[in-house]
């Protein structure tokens, strides 16, 4: 039986996925590495890393191995290549933690959550240090 990853390790996978083609110039317009939907966008975002406490530190490194696994496995053979290219466990473990800080719900049309994304231009809005934000205040976004 194929088990199909949680969306947060497939999000992050295709972030990482995202990050190698930019770096290998393979992306053109607004996706080639420059902006908010690049690696640079998501890198600038907070994760909070120096604050968590072990155990949390510890399930985002867990979870990283899983999304290390997973890229590998839709990737014959190049397992090595993504801990070549600095995408180790470390890494990726901040990467989950920015998503932690930072990712929004994605819901249908009837409001029905049906996955996660990282939209760092909005996570910057909503960002907890702004002064006008609420303690459990939420802000949606739509989008057509």
């Amino acid at each position: 039986m194929i088990r199909i990853p949680p969306p947060t390790i497939r999000l992050a996978a295709q972030v990482l996925w995202q990050r190698r083609k930019e770096r290998e110039g393979k992306l053109s317009g607004s996706s080639a590495g420059e902006g908010w939907d690049s690696w640079e966008g998501i890198s600038c975002l907070e994760h909070h890393w120096e604050s968590l406490p072990g155990s949390r530190k510890e399930n985002f490194a867990q979870m990283a191995a899983l999304v290390l696994q997973y890229m590998a496995a839709q990737e014959p053979g190049k397992e090595s290549q993504a801990e070549l290219e600095g995408d180790g466990v470390r890494e990726v473990a901040g990467l989950l933690a920015r998503f932690a800080a930072n990712n929004h719900t994605v819901c249908d049309d009837e409001l029905r959550p049906i996955g996660v994304g990282i939209y760092p231009l909005a996570a910057m809005v909503s960002e907890p240090t702004t002064p006008r934000r609420r303690e459990g205040a939420t802000s949606p976004i739509f989008a057509m």
